[in-house]
């Protein structure tokens, strides 16, 4: 009898745990969707080809290089995912990694090296949310949650989105925003 209470209370000692990490990570968000205009934002990225959870890396070497190459200290990093993994190989997913500079420090990326690509991300509609940032699993749970309620929300609201969706992971403030543009 003792061993089954032991258990029940290991059960349920879980079971509280692991609802209390699931809830910290926003598991329990649900996504709402807004159309606003957003863009403008100047991206210092590596262009890659493979599984997407590689991303984080390459954002973590365009961060180093900012900062030792150029003196130049970002906080947001992003993402930008061009394909479906439920239908393109992990292999041959293709993505930009990267980080957002602010525009008066465009001056200082002169010393970059050929690795790193510059853009800015064009000033548009997009279809935009907002997920909880508190660590990789927040990252994990985001995709889970946030792509599928994507989908659906434009296909509801019959907006014509097909474009890459970028992540831009804002360390500060604790969140992920997801930007998809709409087509004119």
């Amino acid at each position: 009898m003792k061993t089954i209470k032991y258990l029940l209370y290991i059960l349920v000692t879980l079971l509280v745990i692991g609802t209390s990490v699931f809830t910290y990570y926003g598991g329990f968000t649900t996504p709402e969707f807004v159309i606003q205009p957003d863009g403008g934002y100047l991206l210092v990225y590596q262009q890659l080809t493979g599984d997407y959870k590689f991303s984080g890396q390459a954002i973590q070497r365009v961060h180093d290089a900012l900062s030792q190459q150029c003196n130049v200290e970002s906080v947001n990093g992003f993402g930008t995912y061009y394909d479906n993994p439920a239908i393109v190989e992990k292999r041959k997913l293709k993505s930009d990694a990267g980080c957002i500079v602010d525009l008066k420090d465009s001056a200082k990326l002169a010393s970059l090296g050929a690795d790193f690509k510059i853009k800015t991300m064009p000033k548009a509609m997009y279809v935009t949310t907002e997920f909880p940032y508190k660590g990789s699993l927040s990252i994990m749970l985001g995709v889970m949650k946030v792509y599928p309620a994507f989908n659906q929300y434009v296909k509801q609201h019959a907006l014509q989105s097909e474009g890459p969706i970028t992540e831009i992971y804002m360390m500060n403030e604790e969140k992920i925003r997801y930007l998809q543009e709409l087509k004119k």
